[in-house]
């Protein structure tokens, strides 16, 4: 059964919701309304645009004022390009050393399933907490990492906690020593963005203890450093991290009239920012926020978001492999398609992303007056998108949420939902199967949030950041939102058994 985007301007009789938060400036909101007849889970197919129910700043942010770096964009490249990619997977395997798994075999997204009765992780609640798939870590703060040779360690205070952080953007993985880079976002009360770098370590997963603490720094870093944002995109390849888009206004009052467009990569080794200055003239999309960037090989892939109330649905991308003749071969970006073009996602912001060998997987969105759960794939081989028939579980419609990849999987958590609340329902995506599994009786899972990031280590997911709309929501601990948003939330993917 084939259902419609979810039209919240049709159901003008019906009570709204206006989420009154620091953020909302930076991200508008329109008044939505909640869903007067929702849908059984089970009736709902993925169909055409198809939905369910619920659904330039001074401030250097610990970066220091330096002279360009003195590397050349080749050698840049060569950062990108060289290393050897099967290494690395491997050193970023993590042996378990928990206890033996007791998964059970639950029955996941059954269509056979009684109706109204969702799928859960396991079928009775296991004595032993460890077979729980989720736990929840305190944060550790380390010194300020100084940007000074040899590297040294700040000898005072510890690094200030940059959370609750709302819009902060991650990697979908791991550095090649073990590190979640952190960077930008707004922080809980304060009235401007950051372009802060916090680098996060997850050495915890290695502990036999689920609930040992994760270090957290924060990194000095020096040269062509982005001004402050939220929203923005955020992409790793080997030791550089690319970073493009966001909202950039200087303050909730006047913000800027042009987003900055500009691409930044970061080198990891020398932790210095490089903007990438393109050929003059050559087409650029335009500056937004609430886009994704995603990695594929050596291409990045820009897709969707908005500014200023105009939404977007054209795709763009950059070839990293020019940075190595950029003398000789002008750099430029590459208009994939737009609107019209070909058959194309509708025009959406606050979507999520993930990418699986050659194919990038987008899920969610609004634009402003549509919620969307559709899904949809693009073939980076052959430059077309398909909207995928989907069975199983198929997640409420919702935007502001956070997705990671892992084992042939997109797994998403929260979001805001119709109703301008925020959402803390985990799902997961088989790519093969093209079928949706959700959970419950998962361990100490997320409070509600959205603006939150997700990545992926081994096969387990990491949740940071993120703040909820609904400030008396708690955790399975009876954490308040703001103290669970404070918090590390990681997903062990290996204690979810899923149906063959």
């Amino acid at each position: 059964m084939a259902t419609r985007p979810i039209n919240t301007a049709s159901l003008s009789d019906a009570p709204t919701y206006q989420l009154q938060c620091t953020r909302s400036s930076l991200f508008p909101r329109l008044p939505f309304t909640p869903l007067v007849n929702p849908l059984k889970s089970e009736d709902v197919r993925m169909g055409n645009n198809c939905s369910s129910s619920s659904t330039p700043m001074t401030d250097t942010g610990g970066s220091v004022a330096r002279r360009s770096s003195s590397e050349s964009l080749s050698t840049l490249a060569e950062s990108i390009m060289s290393k050897d990619d099967k290494r690395k997977d491997a050193r970023l395997s993590i042996s378990s050393t928990t206890s033996t798994l007791v998964p059970s075999s639950p029955t996941l997204a059954n269509e056979k399933e009684k109706e109204g009765t969702p799928p859960t992780s396991s079928t009775t609640v296991p004595s032993n907490r460890a077979a729980y798939p989720w736990s929840v870590h305190d944060i550790s703060l380390l010194p300020l990492e100084l940007f000074v040779e040899p590297k040294v360690f700040s000898p005072s205070s510890p690094s200030p906690n940059p959370f609750p952080r709302y819009g902060l953007s991650a990697p979908s993985t791991l550095t090649s020593d073990g590190q979640l880079l952190l960077f930008g976002g707004l922080k809980h009360g304060t009235p401007v963005p950051t372009n802060e770098l916090y680098s996060l370590s997850l050495d915890c997963a290695q502990s036999s203890s689920r609930d040992a603490p994760v270090d957290l720094k924060k990194i000095e870093t020096a040269a062509d450093v982005p001004s402050p944002r939220v929203g923005h995109g955020c992409a790793r390849l080997n030791d550089v991290m690319a970073v493009w888009g966001g909202d950039t206004s200087s303050s909730l009052d006047a913000p800027d009239l042009e987003l900055d467009s500009k691409l930044y990569l970061y080198n990891m080794v020398s932790r210095e920012w490089t903007r990438i200055k393109m050929e003059p003239d050559s087409a650029t999309p335009k500056g937004r926020y609430g886009h994704t960037l995603s990695a594929v090989g050596p291409m990045l892939y820009v897709f969707g978001g908005q500014r200023e109330g105009t939404f977007f649905n054209d795709m763009w991308s950059f070839d990293l492999r020019s940075l190595r003749d950029y003398k000789t071969n002008p750099l430029r970006w590459e208009l994939v398609h737009e609107d019209g073009a070909i058959k194309v996602p509708a025009r959406r912001t606050g979507h999520v992303s993930v990418s699986d060998g050659d194919k990038i997987y987008i899920f969610g969105g609004t634009d402003g007056q549509y919620h969307y759960n559709d899904t949809w794939m693009f073939c980076t081989s052959t430059r077309t998108w398909t909207e995928l028939s989907c069975i199983g579980y198929i997640p409420s419609a919702r935007e502001g949420h956070a997705a990671a990849a892992a084992n042939g999987r997109m797994y998403i958590f929260g979001g805001r939902g119709v109703n301008g609340e925020d959402l803390a329902d985990l799902a997961a995506f088989c790519f093969q199967k093209r079928r949706w599994y959700m959970f419950q009786n998962m361990g100490p899972a997320p409070c509600a949030r959205s603006g939150h990031a997700m990545a992926t280590f081994g096969s387990r997911v990491v949740v940071v950041g993120g703040e909820s709309s609904i400030a008396q929501c708690e955790d399975d601990k009876g954490r308040k939102a703001k103290e669970s948003c404070s918090k590390i939330h990681i997903l062990d993917t290996r204690h979810i058994k899923y149906p063959s």
